[in-house]
This record gives structure tokens, sequence and C-alpha cells, in this order.
């Protein structure tokens, strides 16, 4: 795994030092095995000036310092710091996070040598022997299927219901299919006073000619109700 570091926007940055941590995982380690500083990009935090750099294998550390104790101001465009490579070790399992390891809670000097006040940024999350990390991982590029990321598993539910009682819903080569149940099956057509309902052959439910009333009673579809044929309350 190989991890560009960068810097947000400072001012008056002359020098800086840095390194990064490991945390996580489930089973073995992600093991810092290599480190460089590019100073030919186009991004890099001194391009064009005179710089005494230092990459402290031992120590996991790198940095770098003008040499002619002048400083220049970070933007979005050159704040490349250095390049990390990471490999995991034979037993490497799950998450693992990788963050910038502060020292003396920053890692940039200005040119009188003054600690910036700086905090390290964002954590970079890197799965090992793992499923996905994002939903995006997920992606069986079926249009029939919801993919989630679920505890770093994959989940790939079917998305093919059609809600009609009609039609059986089945996803096939990731394609939803609708068929048609048998003509009689019982269904719900959302009406009051038709009974018993039931699905024709073409994914329809109809209802039925009679009503849930009982003899001398009418039934009211706008109140889903029964009442005497001659007014007042049913019973």
């Amino acid at each position: 795994v190989v991890i560009d570091v960068f810097t947000d926007p400072a001012s008056d940055v002359a020098a800086y030092e840095m390194s990064l941590e490991v945390s996580g995982g489930d089973t073995g380690s992600l093991d810092l095995t290599a480190m460089e500083i590019n100073k030919t990009r186009g991004d890099y935090i001194f391009l064009g000036k005179t710089v005494a750099d230092a990459v402290d294998d031992n120590g996991g550390r790198l940095g770098g310092t003008i040499n002619d104790g002048s400083s220049v101001e970070v933007t979005a465009s050159n704040g490349y710091l250095g390049t990390f490579t990471f490999t995991a070790s034979l037993d490497a399992t799950g998450v693992f996070e990788v963050k910038v390891r502060a020292i003396n809670k920053a890692f940039l000097t200005d040119s009188t040598v003054n600690v910036l006040d700086m905090s390290p940024g964002d954590s970079v999350f890197i799965g090992v022997e793992v499923d996905c990390m994002t939903d995006g991982d997920c992606d069986d590029t079926y249009v029939s299927t919801d993919d989630t990321c679920v505890a770093n598993v994959c989940q790939h539910i079917d998305n093919c219901n059609d809600f009609n009682e009609c039609t059986t819903d089945t996803c096939n080569a990731g394609v939803c299919d609708f068929v048609n149940v048998t003509a009689g099956t019982p269904c719900d057509d959302g009406e009051f006073c038709t009974e018993p309902d039931s699905c024709n052959n073409k994914g329809n439910c109809l209802g039925g000619p009679n009503d849930p009333c009982l003899p001398g009673e009418l039934c009211i579809e706008l109140m889903d109700t029964c009442i005497p044929d001659g007014g007042g309350s049913g019973s």
C-alpha cells in the first residue's frame, strides 16, 4: 500500500518532519517497508528550493528544510510531503487505520524554527482480506440487488418487489422477473365492499361480487362499514 501525505495550506513554512502510525486490524500487521521524498513532483512543498531532506528508515520519519533560511507559503497546489509504503504481513486481516503521528503536536516549522500550530489530518483505512470497505466495493452490476457493505462483508439483497400480490418476483441473472400468479389466487384489492378478491391471469387483483355485510345491511365503501338498510348503526 502506497500512501502520499500532504499538508493543509499554511504560511511561512521552512521545515517539516513527520511519521505515520498504524492501528487496528484483526490479526497480523501492516508494516512500513519504504519511504521517500520525491522532490521532483510539481506539488512538492519546497519545489524549486535548495532543500536538505532526510529519510530515517529506523525511526520511520522523513522531513526537509530549506537551506537558505527562507520559507514558502503552502497552498492547495504544493502540499506534498512524502510517500510511505506499507506491506501487510502474511497473517494480516481486518481494517487498519493509518494516520500522521504528531511531533510536538505539529510537524511544520516556520523560518524562525517556531513550531506551527498544526494537527494531524484525516486517517486512511486499509482493508486486508476483507470483502469491502464501502458500499461501492460491493457493486455486483445487477440492477435487481441492493448492494451494501456490512461489517466489511458484502450484502446483496433482492430488490425486485413490485408490491403486487398477483405476481411472483425473482431476480434472474441480475434482472427482475415478474410472473403472473395462477388465476384465482386470493388477494386484496383494497376495497371493503368486495369479496372474495382474487388474481386474474394478467397480474391484476379483482374484487368479488359479494360484501362482508349481513343480510339487511348496506355496505358503505367510504366508511368501510355496514349499516342497517333502514339507516342507523349496524350490529
